[in-house]
């Protein structure tokens, strides 16, 4: 196969700066001049490269073999004049250009990833001959439909979030999508993911969704996003979610956790910001490794004390008075991290010395990192956090 050049992208750009390609031969600022509003990476062979030019950059692409990467950076051009697509780009970004419509396309034929972030777009229609396209990023556009993809049947990852979406649908022949995201739209129903039986990561956070529905089919499922919706309860087909690991349900309207099903392999539970008063329903999940119950109503935390595995328990800004309360924790030997601030019991002058005395193995208490004397042994009094007698960071998680 043939070397690819390595471009990073500006540090202005809001999500993907940490796409960078690398290989054995590394081109240097010279292959792209100055003047030049396009940064393109094409494969060449270090005995033949061009001179320091546009065109020269640009005539490199002759070279291509099959299996090659060229990846063109036009991101954050408003003004600038679209150039540069060319049949051997497998890796295009077009980010922050105001693009109210897009140009035609048919001649990126071996196209991968597209990302068109920060545009004015409110139809894909000339993306439907890129099926080779594998991962596709209309973040923050003015698309109001989700359909329009049926054709791109090469999909893994389909990113439509913060548009003006109201209704999933058009995605069936999806079939190898992976990851899908709908963040910051108008859905207020979860309805024709069925077909999507390959997904993995499923983000449908800041919606108007009010009830789980239609994930019977997503068995492959391990990360189901949900919060800052409006749900209330928790439906029986949660069940089917087997392989599910992470499942995040904060800000919504929960009051409790009745119908959580024991979910075998889940590790992150997050249902902070709703009304719960009950942690009972928690038992079953012995697989977790971090939980998340703050902005709650719990008084106690009974029901966690046989999550033997469980390593983070973020839990501030609830109404647990009583350090005798927290004892039912005891068995909890792997905690590392616990947040009680905002607690009534962080009034308490021995608020600091009390948790470490009950949880001996903590390495955080709130925001502060715990410093420990090596040579003091398990049974000894723990030393209070560095720099602090106690923390009142106003996080109620983990910085």
């Amino acid at each position: 196969t043939g070397h690819v050049s390595s471009f990073v992208l500006p540090p202005s750009h809001p999500r993907h700066a940490g796409w960078t390609m690398e290989a054995e031969s590394m081109s240097t600022s010279a292959d792209v001049p100055a003047e030049s509003s396009v940064a393109a990476a094409v494969p060449m062979d270090v005995d033949e490269q061009p001179e320091a030019s546009g065109d020269a950059v640009m005539s490199a692409e002759k070279k291509l073999e099959f299996g090659d990467e060229c990846y063109l950076d036009f991101t954050f051009q408003p003004e600038g004049l679209l150039s540069g697509l060319n049949e051997q780009l497998t890796d295009v970004d077009l980010t922050g250009n105001r693009l109210k419509e897009l140009p035609d396309m048919r001649i990126l034929s071996r196209i991968q990833r597209l990302v068109l972030q920060e545009n004015e777009l409110a139809s894909v229609e000339p993306l439907v001959t890129l099926t080779t396209l594998t991962d596709l990023d209309l973040y923050g556009n003015q698309l109001k439909t989700c359909g329009g993809f049926a054709h791109l049947v090469n999909l893994t990852r389909l990113d439509l979030s913060f548009n003006a979406i109201r209704v999933i649908e058009g995605l069936d022949s999806l079939s190898n999508l992976k990851e899908l995201y709908l963040v910051n739209n108008k859905v207020a129903v979860m309805q024709n993911l069925g077909a999507l039986s390959t997904l993995r990561t499923l983000e449908l956070g800041s919606n108007r969704i009010r009830e789980i529905a239609c994930v019977e089919s997503l068995g492959s499922l391990t990360h189901l996003w949900l919060g800052r919706n409006k749900i209330t309860s928790l439906p029986p087909g949660l069940s089917a979610l087997h392989r599910l690991e992470l499942l995040a349900l904060s800000s919504n309207r929960l009051a409790s956790l009745d119908g959580l099903p024991p979910l075998p392999s889940l590790k992150e539970l997050h249902v902070s910001h709703n009304g719960l008063s009950s942690l009972l329903p928690l038992q079953p999940l012995t697989s977790l490794h971090t939980l998340d119950v703050g902005t709650n109503q719990l008084e106690e935390v009974s029901g966690l004390e046989g999550l033997t595995g469980l390593e983070e328990l973020w839990c501030g800004e609830n109404r647990i008075a009583s350090f005798s309360s927290l004892r039912t924790l005891s068995p909890l030997q792997r905690l590392q991290t616990v947040y009680f601030e905002r607690n009534p019991i962080q009034e308490d002058a021995q608020y600091t010395v009390a948790l470490l005395s009950l949880f001996p193995s903590l390495t955080q208490l709130d925001a502060t990192l715990i410093k420990r004397d090596a040579s003091s042994s398990s049974s000894s009094a723990p030393a209070a956090p560095a720099g602090a007698a106690a923390s009142s960071s106003s996080a109620s998680q983990p910085n």
